[in-house]
């Protein structure tokens, strides 16, 4: 015998009163890794950056024209793998890990290379760097009993800056005061 997980049957109709409602709404943040790119030449200058500040404190619009050298300290064996594939070289999948000046590690990769008919005029680096909250973030809001149409928050984890938002009306947590 089956037994289905709602007490209705596909002819029956439910009644609004008999359905449970939870009154609390539940928010949860998930943390997602920094991507970044650059677009490289032979010369290993750079001609285009996408999110770069995030690894280099630096904007994209300055990356542009600067060499990876000055920049980043690549070893041999990356520094090779770029110059491999300028000269229209088969070579596979390669990723080095680097620390950024606040001594977070990244990775920065090449994907995998055929042989083509030219030898590619430009190369994308990508970068990225693990987000530095680990696992989801939930906060919890429910309408306050005393006062008709406020939400508050009802539990919550600690911020990143330490500071807890329980028991905080919401309009507070998003919206700044007007003096």
């Amino acid at each position: 015998m089956l037994f289905p997980i709602h007490p209705f049957g596909p002819n029956e109709s439910v009644s609004p009163e008999s359905i449970k409602i939870d009154n609390r709404i539940y928010v949860t943040f998930d943390c997602q890794p920094v991507l970044g790119h650059v677009r490289i030449t032979k010369k290993r200058k750079i001609s285009r950056a996408f999110h770069m500040d995030e690894f280099t404190h630096i904007q994209d619009r300055s990356l542009k024209g600067q060499t990876l050298d000055s920049i980043f300290q690549l070893p041999i064996v990356f520094i090779d793998a770029i110059d491999r594939r300028f000269n229209n070289e088969s070579c596979e999948r390669i990723s080095i890990q680097l620390r950024d000046s606040d001594n977070m590690p990244y990775t920065i990769s090449l994907s995998t290379y055929t042989k083509r008919r030219r030898p590619p005029g430009k190369l994308r680096l990508v970068f990225r760097k693990k987000p530095v909250v680990s696992k989801p973030f939930q906060i919890v809001l429910a309408p306050q009993q005393d006062k008709p149409g406020d939400v508050y928050v009802v539990s919550g984890q600690k911020l990143w800056d330490g500071s807890s938002v329980e028991k905080v009306p919401f309009f507070r947590l998003w919206v700044p005061l007007v003096p």
